[in-house]
């Protein structure tokens, strides 16, 4: 087995050359930005492990990575975007594009579909191939368009792996992305003419539930968890980029490693802006001090929760929401209202009938009454 192929397999790109440092900046950490630079990407080794496997498989299975903000993810995606072709068996095979919807923000069906096939007409696999580019520059880019242009990678034996970042970008237009467009997706994958991998914050099938969404699309991905780093590789991070680049120095001293781990712990994001902040400090130089309030205001800043995607409102529906409430909601509510005060009524009539067949009872027991009288009584409560 030739080096490349046992560096997928082991989840690592092949070694840097020795002098593959010498351009990199003097602060190798990023702060709370995603990842551009694959010298600097360090960790995931499973998960990048899990992803090539279900890549390579017989028949490629969609895949759901979830985490929380800042976790990673868009890095994750945008690595594998970056160096499929030097993990798997058979790069040749693959055209893998990378899409974040939150850059793109795309309102329509048809400008998401566009903005993929530009994606692909950027792989190098494309651009030397006129019949694949050609039918990715079609327009309109109707979903026919795009599943025609998908079926030409496979009858040319390659593969559109999408990395589709962002994915609650989709949840900002309900209207136009709806059942219908997500059953257009899972054919494409049914039909193995597309592989998905999709970061969100959420499992999508959450979103189904949560928007009313029927589509089979949601529940067909692998759901894979994107969690904190692993010890190993928190240090791999504070030693950047020694730790991927041989022959690479350390950019943070030992006393300045411990420090940001101490303080970013093994969360990806913070561990960086811990260890961006340490060395931005020695580089101007500042003191410790300096660098903990550095930390502490970016981490303030980058985790600030974000805001849920609100769907947009189309005019009937604010014609809707503004007639509601006189002519739906406040009769709806009187109408409850009147039938609770019913209820009540009902309930005090119901107590009373039974306070009255107790009393009677204890009354026969104690033969109070005879059997003559509670005839005559009953009777009288019939009304006969």
């Amino acid at each position: 087995m030739d080096r490349v192929v046992s560096d997928a397999c082991a989840g690592n790109p092949p070694a840097a050359s020795s002098s593959a440092w010498e351009d990199l900046l003097p602060c190798p950490f990023v702060a709370g930005s995603m990842i551009e630079d694959p010298r600097l990407f360090v960790g995931r080794k499973e998960e990048i492990r899990m992803i090539l496997s279900r890549m390579e498989g017989a028949q490629p299975i969609s895949i759901n990575i979830v985490g929380e903000h800042r976790i990673g993810k868009s890095s994750l995606l945008y690595h594998i975007f970056q160096t499929y072709d030097q993990r798997v068996s058979r790069p040749a095979q693959y055209v893998v594009a990378y899409l974040s919807l939150q850059s793109l923000s795309p309102q329509t069906a048809a400008e998401f579909y566009r903005a993929v096939a530009h994606a692909f007409l950027e792989r190098p696999a494309v651009e030397q191939d006129p019949e694949l580019a050609e039918a990715l520059r079609r327009d309109p880019m109707t979903p026919n368009a795009f599943r025609e242009a998908l079926r030409r990678f496979r009858e040319k034996g390659l593969r559109p792996v999408l990395c589709l970042d962002e994915f609650e970008g989709f949840l900002k237009y309900p209207e136009e992305f709806n059942d219908g467009f997500y059953d257009n997706l899972r054919a494409l994958t049914n039909e193995s003419v597309l592989m998905l991998i999709i970061a969100s914050q959420r499992p999508i099938a959450d979103y189904r539930k949560e928007h009313r969404l029927t589509s089979r699309f949601f529940n067909d991905a692998h759901t894979e968890r994107l969690g904190e780093f692993t010890e190993e590789e928190a240090r791999a991070l504070v030693r950047l980029p020694a730790s991927t680049v041989p022959g690479a120095p350390e950019a943070l001293s030992l006393e300045e490693q411990r420090l940001a781990l101490q303080w970013g712990g093994r969360h990806p994001c913070r561990l960086q802006i811990a260890a961006w902040a340490l060395c931005q400090a020695r580089l101007q130089g500042k003191d410790t001090v300096w660098a903990r309030r550095q930390f502490e205001e970016q981490v303030k800043s980058q985790f600030t929760a974000p805001e849920e995607p609100r769907p947009s409102v189309g005019w009937g529906k604010r014609l809707w929401r503004i007639l509601r409430w006189p002519f739906w909601d406040m009769p709806r509510y009187l109408g409850h209202l009147a039938r609770g005060v019913r209820k009540k009524a009902e309930d005090l009539t119901d107590w009373l009938l039974g306070v009255l067949i107790i009393a009677i009872v204890i009354l026969v027991l104690l033969r109070v009454l005879t059997g003559e009288q509670l005839l005559d009584l009953v009777r009288r409560l019939l009304g006969g």
